[in-house]
């Protein structure tokens, strides 16, 4: 999968484990990006994956990216495209909805108990 920034394109990785360790030492936390609705942290952060670059860097082609008429709606959509295609998001997310059907199935045992 490629992404188009600053006329430039680039391969954009498999999304794993060591992508979110280095959003989390930039200081970007996933949970509070989308939480929060933090979208440019979330381009910002993805930007800095796909180009190698750090925080400030990153921050800088974004800006660049936009004052040269670019958009962030195809930074976003290849993100979101990307954690669909993760092995690594893939398996959190199959967790979470597990996780979730129990907590449905344990309430609705309560409740007929009661």
């Amino acid at each position: 999968m490629r992404v188009r920034i600053n006329n430039k394109n680039y391969t954009v990785p498999e999304l794993g484990f060591k992508h979110m360790t280095k959003l989390e030492d930039m200081g970007f936390s996933l949970d509070d990006i989308i939480r929060k609705n933090k979208s440019f942290s979330l381009i910002t952060g993805f930007v800095a994956i796909v180009v190698g670059c750090d925080r400030e860097e990153s921050e800088r082609i974004c800006e660049q990216h936009v004052l040269g008429g670019g958009t962030f709606e195809e930074i976003t959509e290849t993100f979101m495209k990307a954690m669909e295609e993760s092995a690594f998001f893939r398996k959190l997310l199959d967790l979470g909805e597990k996780k979730k059907a129990n907590v449905k199935s344990l309430d609705k045992e309560q409740d007929q108990e009661q």
